[in-house]
């Protein structure tokens, strides 16, 4: 590779490393050796949305709202980073799944930037189809990902895009004119509401242009809005968990990640999608606080001193909300999920030598930053039994066993 497309892709791992949020493809590492960039995502096997509009007899607006939801909820917090994507597109979007009700997820950040001091964008960048004319002009901020949006609306509710063309140049031409049209035959019976929402996002005055977080709270987005139930359960289990030791939070982060099923996934991911009421992909402790009111059956005090003292916990790297992969880890069903087999599932990540021992060092390599003397000390403290300065299987599966089974 090129130097200029090393740094590239660096900056996109980066940023990708950055993210959490469901409605985005997780990137969990990244390697290199002497030949070799190694980069190690989630697993997306729905397929591009593209090939859903393809093969699709009809798309209800339920449908397609419930798709635009999870897309905007992305973006809004991508923009509330700073991160542009700058080539949002059907290809771009793929399907977590193949079942039906699959999550989408956008993919493919090798185009994105990460604005600074409120800077302009100048580099001309993107897909015909759905470009915006500003990106053509050279001056452009993250609204740019809104007019994307808007197209791909347009697409999903009549086929075609609206700036049509039969060649490259011509479709660029009617973007930097950036007019169109809803033609009576194809959007009779598509309602007012989604014709406005695709108005706001198709301004051509990107400073007049909807923003992501406000077209969440769209009626079109909000009147279709799939009645979901919160499964009551989790938030019992997330008052039991306790993310203050790092060794077991690394462990039950690698559970998450590795051990647990799609289906357990999917019912967790209903839920977080259910407390976090504005869509951003991020729980406030407001939201958590509200789950918790429903639950007490409106005892707003006991709620209140639940989610004081829970919430903490939750958000292990202190960002003032919970992410979706501290949810995740926390809610995970423990006893299901802490199998023998998953227990020494989780060993080997850590027993990088393979020798039948976890070390310090070892521990260090994972975390990607020393850990300090007393830490250290603390976690010895908690299951070293022999109290020779390591870790066996043995220490390890009675940690779990006796800390993590029935409390968390």
């Amino acid at each position: 590779m090129k130097k200029e497309d090393q740094q590239k892709l660096l900056q996109e791992t980066q940023i990708l490393m950055d993210i959490d949020h469901p409605n985005i493809v997780k990137l969990y590492e990244m390697y290199q050796d002497d030949h070799s960039y190694y980069l190690i995502s989630e697993y997306c096997e729905g397929g591009e949305l593209f090939d859903k509009i393809k093969i699709a007899q009809i798309l209800t607006e339920k449908e397609i709202a419930t798709y635009l939801k999870q897309i905007l909820s992305a973006v809004s917090y991508c923009h509330s980073m700073n991160i542009v994507h700058r080539d949002l597109k059907p290809e771009n979007i793929v399907f977590d799944a193949k079942h039906m009700g699959a999550n989408l997820k956008i993919i493919d950040f090798g185009a994105s930037v990460k604005i600074e001091n409120s800077e302009k964008l100048s580099k001309k960048i993107g897909t015909p189809f759905y470009v915006a004319p500003e990106v053509l002009s050279g001056s452009y901020d993250e609204k740019c990902d809104i007019w994307s949006i808007g197209v791909i609306l347009y697409v999903l509710l009549c086929g075609y895009p609206p700036f049509f063309g039969q060649n490259e140049a011509q479709v660029l031409s009617k973007v930097k004119k950036g007019t169109y049209q809803f033609d009576s035959q194809d959007w009779a019976k598509v309602s007012l509401q989604a014709k406005d929402l695709i108005r706001r996002m198709l301004f051509y005055n990107p400073s007049q242009r909807i923003s992501a977080s406000d077209a969440l709270q769209h009626q079109w987005i909000t009147n279709n809005k799939s009645k979901g139930q919160l499964n009551n359960q989790s938030l019992k289990k997330l008052q039991d968990f306790d993310s203050k030791n790092k060794l077991k939070y690394a462990i039950l982060q690698f559970i998450t990640v590795q051990v647990i099923t799609s289906q357990e996934k999917d019912e967790l991911m209903k839920n977080f999608q259910e407390i976090d009421k504005n869509g951003d992909g991020t729980v406030s402790k407001d939201e958590l606080l509200n789950a918790y009111i429903k639950l007490y059956k409106g005892d707003q005090l006991a709620a209140q001193a639940i989610v004081e003292d829970l919430f903490p916990h939750l958000d292990a790297n202190g960002s003032g909300k919970v992410d979706f992969s501290e949810f995740i880890t926390a809610s995970i069903n423990k006893d299901r999920s802490l199998s023998k087999k998953k227990i020494e599932q989780s060993f080997k990540l850590f027993d990088l030598d393979g020798n039948g021992f976890i070390t310090k060092t070892e521990i260090n390599q994972l975390f990607g930053d020393e850990i300090d003397e007393n830490m250290w000390k603390e976690i010895l403290k908690e299951c070293d039994a022999n109290e020779d300065g390591m870790i066996s299987l043995g220490e390890f599966i009675n940690l779990l066993e006796s800390k993590f089974k029935g409390k968390l």
